[in-house]
């Protein structure tokens, strides 16, 4: 068995826990497998996870949230990705997001994974 298999068993009922957490805060996880193998290999992002989901929803109260992973296209390269959903794409809210990511760095410069803020313009699910 190998140790990858080993971490992410020992990680699934804190992963559930989370992925609930996530869930009681209006976040939308489409693919809940590839979510919670990418946090079974980085379980220290948790916590970052949790912040950034409170922060995002505490700025945005009616925007609709998405937790992914993203593949980048060009390079072998995935992360998670919170998707910021709203009807207007102002400049403040570019800003805003902006603000919320400088103030995960402190908690990002720990962990071995990578979680960024963002949105793809998709507007809001009713």
């Amino acid at each position: 068995m190998g140790a990858c298999f080993v971490k992410k068993r020992a990680y699934q009922g804190l992963g559930e826990e989370l992925l609930h957490i996530v869930r009681s805060h209006r976040v939308e996880i489409p693919d809940t497998k590839a979510v919670s193998d990418y946090l079974a290999l980085y379980p220290e992002l948790s916590d970052v996870v949790r912040i950034a989901v409170v922060f995002a929803r505490s700025r945005f109260p009616q925007a609709n949230l998405a937790l992914k992973v993203y593949q980048d296209p060009e390079i072998d390269d995935l992360h998670l990705a919170l998707y910021v959903r709203t009807e207007n794409y102002s400049v403040e809210f570019l800003v805003e997001i902006e603000h919320i990511e400088k103030e995960l760095e402190p908690y990002l410069s720990r962990t071995k994974g990578w979680l960024i803020l963002t949105t793809d313009f998709l507007g809001v699910k009713k």
